[in-house]
């Protein structure tokens, strides 16, 4: 491999200290690295950087949305999921203290696209992580005395509760109100979950809090939305205007493709805040 080749190249070297599986789950797990010598770029919450390892005998590179402490420059967080299901590539297979290397994290999906004094997270999947950060960072402002959005509200969904992560960290998030934050996990299999969760897809929940219509796709197909018992869905929803909520969409890009559309005859859609990188 030349030089010009190595995906390395102009990377910072750091080396993997955790890998953890989420709730078990072989394909979805959290990784978190530290730079071998010297510190991480400065970023802001939503942002991504390039991670360069091995696989296979190849240096293969991914992009991932950075989902630790932007105030933190010596630890990068990755909420990282394997399409195949086998978890066995690329970070799941590094062993703690192998080899990674990580560009500077960019983009434009960050809380400086709102203007709006309220804010609604939607995300499926891996699409929370940039807003672990995000809140990392909401947190940091209102510590400062920095103006921060009057509510955030962070609906995440996943199939099962399994596959739902960081929820100790939003939990904790949620009992110490360091700003107004709501929490909304939602899953939308057909197992039985802890009553604190929403049942129903992501997308669905996130249109009843906005006073959305519902999705014609998928009436009749989906059970009921359940919402945990004392949520109240009406006062939220009027806490949360149209022309002053902005709406982040982080998931695949069915989902925000099909939440797009959902908005389309609503003043909604002009303060939806997205970006198509996949």
């Amino acid at each position: 491999m030349t030089p010009e080749q190595d995906p390395r190249e102009g990377l910072l070297a750091c080396k993997l200290i955790s890998s953890e599986r989420v709730g078990n789950q072989q394909a979805l797990g959290r990784f978190v690295l530290e730079p071998v010598e010297g510190s991480f770029a400065p970023f802001q919450g939503g942002q991504a950087c390039p991670v360069v390892c091995e696989e296979n005998g190849n240096w293969k590179s991914r992009w991932f949305a950075v989902a630790s402490d932007p105030g933190n420059l010596k630890r990068r967080e990755f909420l990282v999921g394997d399409p195949s299901g086998a978890g066995d590539t690329g970070l799941f297979s590094l062993p703690i203290g192998g080899p990674v290397w990580v560009g500077d994290a960019v983009g434009s999906f960050t809380l400086d696209r709102s203007e709006c004094q309220h804010v609604v997270l939607l995300a499926t999947g891996t699409g929370v992580a940039p807003y672990r950060a995000m809140l990392e960072e909401i947190a940091e402002r209102a510590a400062n005395q920095k103006a921060v959005p009057s509510t955030v509200v962070l609906v995440y969904g996943a199939r099962s509760a399994q596959e739902l992560a960081f929820l100790e960290e939003f939990s904790d998030l949620v009992s110490r109100q360091p700003f107004r934050f709501i929490f909304l996990p939602c899953v939308s299999g057909s197992e039985e979950g802890p009553p604190e969760i929403a049942r129903g897809r992501a997308t669905d929940i996130a249109a009843t809090l906005l006073g959305l219509p519902p999705n014609e796709e998928s009436d009749g197909k989906d059970r009921p939305l359940q919402f945990p018992q004392n949520f109240q869905v009406e006062t939220l929803r009027g806490v949360l205007p149209e022309d002053d909520t902005s709406i982040f969409l982080c998931g695949s890009p069915e989902m925000i493709d099909g939440f797009e559309t959902r908005c389309e005859d609503s003043a909604r859609k002009e303060h939806l805040i997205f970006d198509r990188w996949w």
